[in-house]
């Protein structure tokens, strides 16, 4: 209970104090715990953002509303921003680098890198989990998402891809069973780019 309530950033280190706490907070039922302790008193929050193509950080939200209504008459530009985090995306490579992020979920983040290799990624501890592809050649996807399904208790990837064979396909992955299955019926081409995850659903 008393771990429960405890900052993301601060868990990383107590999983290094014996192995009973490290198995504790790595089990999925003391992740979900944790998880519904931040949400219910509204802990953690952060803002994602790309400040180049090179790098990534993230800012305390409520530091950012705080600092804007204190100075909601300065120009934002001569704003300094605090507690900005510099993150490490999973795969570095420095030339010609394409990153999109595809959604994010209970703070876990969908990436697109290199319109090839897909990414669950944790900003919080750096951990990252690389999604095979749904198909051995596919092209950039026309619309995706990603989100959580309470139902199942699973992480999912839906995108729709362009296909070797010139046709639209229509595939989900699902964490659970680590694999792609193709959804029929779902071809639309008048759907474009990512889906917002809102009260458990996709929308477009």
């Amino acid at each position: 209970e008393i771990l429960s309530r405890v900052p993301g950033k601060s868990l990383l280190r107590f999983r290094r104090v014996c192995k009973s706490w490290c198995t504790l907070i790595s089990g999925p039922n003391f992740v979900r715990k944790q998880l519904c302790q931040a949400v219910r008193h509204n802990t953690n929050w952060r803002l994602l953002m790309f400040t180049s193509w090179r790098h990534l950080k993230s800012i305390d939200y409520e530091s950012l509303l705080s600092l804007l209504a204190k100075n909601k008459h300065e120009n934002i530009s001569r704003i300094v921003v605090p507690r900005c985090r510099k993150h490490k995306l999973p795969i570095m490579q420095p030339e010609r680098r394409f990153v999109q992020i595809m959604g994010s979920s209970n703070g876990l983040i969908c990436l697109y890198i290199n319109c090839e290799n897909v990414f669950l990624w944790n900003p919080c501890t750096g951990n990252s989990n690389e999604i095979p592809k749904p198909a051995p050649k596919v092209f950039l996807p026309s619309f995706y998402g990603f989100g959580y399904d309470s139902a199942t208790d699973d992480y999912k990837v839906i995108c729709q891809c362009l296909t070797e064979h010139l046709t639209y396909e229509v595939f989900l992955y699902t964490l659970k069973m680590g694999s792609w299955r193709i959804l029929e019926g779902l071809n639309d081409r008048e759907l474009r780019r990512r889906g917002l995850l809102f009260n458990g659903a996709l929308h477009w």
